[in-house]
């Protein structure tokens, strides 16, 4: 009787053990870490499991998704009736956003909030200011940081721009791109640190600048067929000099950058069915997607149903398709000076478009036949992302670009064909245009962009 029940206890506590085992396996795979090979479709798909070459949450990430989100397309600088407009890419350029930084960390709110006119809102780009325009809206809370409510109630104001007075009567003034309403906030700040070399960059320049309203550039006459600009378009009338990228594509090769791609989009490299079709291009088919390698250094994902696609996991969906995009490139080409950054998103048929240009943090990159990265995504999934894949080096040279106005007189010289008639230039600025030249680029209010010989 004894050995039966000693083989009966024996059995009940393998049977426990096994229990115990299996239950804690579970646990790992699904919230820990993968055990199982890179090309196992695990329950979590977490950006942590994703992306090795740097902590999903880390501060370093947070500030690159922030500067993403928020790059300066340029900052203008008015004194005693002069202004500069200094492109992202130039080197006063960097001079400014280092004094415009440090003021915004330092103001503080001294009245309340006050709705203004547009003229109003025109008004304050002639006084004594400084100016930074971004290439897309973003949230004035993300750029400046204030505990309470320092906007009055005002909650989470998106602007294409904002100015702060360099005066003895100081003023924050900016418009709300959600409603079209300006406004006017009363704030402090010690302005003497910042005089002088703000005096001197002035004096460095024989011409002033302008926006496009100051020269009725943005209102047609009769008898006038020139394209408009928008109001609110830099005229650099006084010339730029730019900083110089090197932009080198990463083609495939068994090239170690392409590892951290294969894994994101879950592409089993020695499994799946690669093949070259007729255009040399390696395809590999998995059971619910596509994945294509061109020999100039693109790559293309498509999922074949929407539900199968890589979840992004999270509510603020810009936030994770920014960090997504940077964190792939990041640990793809650890090294590259570049970032990515949205140029333009869409909504069709259900889907959001998400378009990304190269940047650096005094450049951007122009290819003029594509997008640094194209995805689009469909209820929390990414169905389709494409990429071209370069690094990008800051070669320290700054370089001269041709004259504003013989640029703005090329526009006329273009196939506009295909392009809503009823549009104006939102933009012409400075870029590194792949693959080695440096010129203006205009950027219309439809979103489309083209190279101004």
């Amino acid at each position: 009787m004894i050995p039966v029940m000693r083989k009966e206890t024996y059995k009940n506590v393998i049977l426990i053990l096994l229990i115990v085992s299996s239950v804690v396996l579970t646990f790992n795979i699904w919230f820990v870490k993968e055990l199982w090979s890179v090309d196992y479709s695990s329950f979590l798909y977490s950006f942590q499991n994703i992306f090795t070459s740097k902590d999903a949450g880390d501060k370093t990430t947070d500030e690159l998704i922030l500067r993403s989100k928020n790059s300066p397309a340029y900052i203008a600088l008015t004194l005693n009736s002069k202004k500069i407009i200094s492109y992202l890419g130039s080197d006063t350029f960097l001079k400014l956003e280092e004094i415009f930084s440090e003021i915004t960390g330092v103001i503080v709110k001294d009245g309340s909030l006050f709705e203004i006119t547009h003229e109003d809102f025109l008004a304050a780009h002639r006084t004594n200011s400084m100016l930074i325009r971004f290439m897309a809206p973003v949230s004035l809370t993300d750029y400046i940081k204030k505990d309470g409510d320092f906007f009055d109630g005002l909650r989470n104001p998106h602007v294409g721009s904002f100015i702060i007075n360099v005066s003895d009567t100081k003023q924050l003034y900016f418009k709300d791109e959600a409603t079209d309403k300006s406004y006017r906030l009363p704030i402090v700040y010690d302005d003497r640190k910042y005089r002088p070399e703000l005096g001197k960059l002035l004096e460095a320049e024989e011409l002033t600048d302008s926006f496009a309203f100051e020269l009725n550039m943005d209102k047609k006459k009769p008898e006038d067929d020139r394209i408009l600009f928008d109001s609110y378009a830099a005229m650099d009338i006084s010339g730029s000099s730019i900083s110089k990228l090197e932009v080198t594509p990463v083609v495939y090769n068994s090239h170690k950058s392409y590892d951290p791609i294969f894994k994101a989009f879950n592409i089993a490299r020695n499994s799946a069915r690669p093949y070259r079709d007729k255009d040399n291009v390696i395809n590999f088919i998995e059971n619910h997607s596509t994945f294509k390698i061109s020999n100039n250094g693109s790559f293309v994902y498509e999922a074949s149903k929407q539900s199968q696609g890589i979840p992004l996991n999270g509510d603020d969906e810009l936030d994770r398709v920014v960090r997504f995009v940077n964190l792939l490139y990041d640990s793809s080409l650890p090294d590259s000076d570049g970032f990515l950054r949205v140029s333009d998103i869409k909504r069709e048929n259900e889907e959001n478009i998400y378009n990304f240009d190269y940047m650096t943090e005094n450049g951007r990159v122009y290819f003029s036949d594509r997008n640094a990265v194209t995805l689009t995504v469909r209820d929390g999934n990414i169905t389709m992302y494409r990429q071209f894949l370069c690094s990008i080096r800051q070669t320290g040279a700054y370089l001269p670009v041709a004259n504003f106005m013989k640029a703005y007189d090329s526009v006329y010289k273009i196939d506009l064909t295909g392009i809503e008639k009823d549009f104006t230039i939102k933009n012409i600025y400075p870029a590194n245009i792949y693959p080695d030249k440096i010129g203006w680029v205009a950027e219309f209010s439809t979103g489309d962009r083209v190279v101004l010989e």
